[in-house]
């Protein structure tokens, strides 16, 4: 079960995310919302306990401010942005591998079970045939998958994903959505998904969080993607229409 009371979060003295309260009480796709800087990031961060917040959060049973080494071995974190300098010869390998080498012992080197981790990871993503390409060689799309192969290397009940479809064609965007659906029915993850285009994610999403600032809305997609609601928050119209009983919010904002 995750929980949320009142959460507010802060960079320093300034309060960037406010007055969030959700609950899961079952594995589930939660796409995350909102205008460029409305606090998407900063909420997938309170999970990692890597801002201040005030308000509760429960994970699992553990606190991020009491827990968080426990917390950190469930979740797989996937950032909007990387720094995996282009100049050096990073192979596809070496950066499905951190994660996994990253909640083991320092200069811990990696074992067989962690190689073989890391290959099925790729080849979830269909990417299996670039274990020893070079990172900086392959195109946009593909380091996004590699990245996400990289979240779920360590096998986590939680995926953090911050803007994973920038850069993907459309059918790298169905894998990693197919892949999404096969770890909630099959493995029981909670997936938190920030996305700036929703049309993307909404066959898939359980659940929408709205958020600018504070949390505007959250529900199933029926339930909060109403067109009076997302004009508050976009400050323009957003066409919201139902086809085969998904329901799609015409949002098209690239930075959202």
């Amino acid at each position: 079960m995750i929980t949320f009371e009142n959460v507010s979060a802060y960079y320093d003295s300034t309060k960037v995310l406010e007055e969030v309260t959700l609950r899961l009480d079952e594995p589930s796709i939660v796409a995350v919302i909102g205008p460029n800087g409305s606090g998407k990031t900063t909420f997938l961060k309170t999970f990692l306990n890597l801002v201040r917040y005030e308000g509760k959060i429960e994970i699992m049973g553990y606190e991020p401010k009491k827990d968080y080494s426990k917390i950190r071995k469930m979740v797989g974190y996937m950032p909007q942005k990387e720094h995996i300098a282009m100049d050096l010869p990073v192979r596809v390998k070496d950066v499905v591998l951190m994660s996994v080498l990253a909640k083991k012992s320092v200069f811990s080197p990696p074992r067989k079970s962690d190689v073989e981790r890391a290959k099925t990871s790729l080849r979830m993503v269909g990417l299996e045939n670039l274990w020893n390409k070079n990172f900086s060689q392959l195109s946009g799309g593909q380091q996004q998958r590699v990245l996400l192969a990289r979240a779920i290397a360590t096998q986590p009940k939680i995926l953090l994903l911050d803007e994973p479809f920038n850069g993907m064609d459309i059918p790298s965007q169905q894998v990693v959505i197919n892949l999404l659906q096969e770890l909630k029915f099959k493995k029981g993850v909670y997936s938190f998904v920030v996305v700036h285009d929703l049309i993307t994610l909404a066959p898939c999403a359980d659940y929408i969080l709205i958020l600018k600032k504070k949390m505007y809305g959250f529900g199933k997609p029926t339930e909060v993607l109403k067109e009076d609601l997302l004009e508050r928050v976009y400050g323009r119209r957003i066409p919201v229409i139902t086809h085969k009983g998904v329901c799609y919010a015409l949002i098209g904002d690239r930075h959202a």
